[in-house]
């Protein structure tokens, strides 16, 4: 009789030597974006780009967004992901658009409203980045479980930090 954490073991293990085989014949494109990156962003951007989950943990000012963007838009092309969520502090719900629609091609969308709002914007948008609050996260995970993204950006990640927190097990729930 086999535990069945051990086959989720197997499955990762699977799953992490198929991206490391997918890393060495597979080009990361730069050309997907409005700007040009610094070796060490391109070097981060390679690295979270075959990763099923990462940090980018350089020093303040030094690019973590534009590298996280364009993982998210190489993971598009790569993988053929849908959705990329952003979850960051409300106050930096604007400055994550404007970088989107600066840095890629790609459209973002700010998810608000009521709920019904919310609910239609995370099933039908057609931005492939969605962004939204921790709060609004914490309001709408069964939404999100429903409609679940490819891709999940979190910007100041230490509001998860305790993974005992109902913030990190929302994030952690959305499959």
């Amino acid at each position: 009789m086999i535990r069945p954490e051990v086959y989720d073991k197997i499955e990762r293990h699977f799953n992490q030597r198929a991206l490391q085989r997918l890393a060495e014949t597979e080009k990361v494109d730069f050309s997907a974006l409005k700007l040009a990156l610094f070796p060490y962003q391109q070097e981060g951007v390679h690295f979270a780009a075959f990763k099923s989950g990462c940090i980018i943990a350089d020093e303040m000012g030094l690019g973590k967004t534009a590298q996280a963007i364009a993982a998210a838009v190489n993971k598009k092309r790569i993988f053929d992901f849908k959705r990329t969520l952003v979850v960051r502090p409300a106050t930096l719900k604007h400055q994550w658009q404007k970088e989107i629609e600066r840095f890629s091609h790609e459209k973002a969308e700010i998810v608000q409203g009521f709920r019904t709002d919310r609910s239609k914007q995370y099933r039908q948008s057609n931005a492939y980045f969605l962004i939204l609050n921790y709060e609004t996260l914490l309001r709408d995970v069964v939404e999100l479980k429903k409609n679940p993204p490819d891709f999940i950006i979190l910007d100041e990640a230490q509001r998860i930090k305790n993974y005992a927190t109902k913030t990190a097990n929302a994030v952690k729930s959305i499959p």
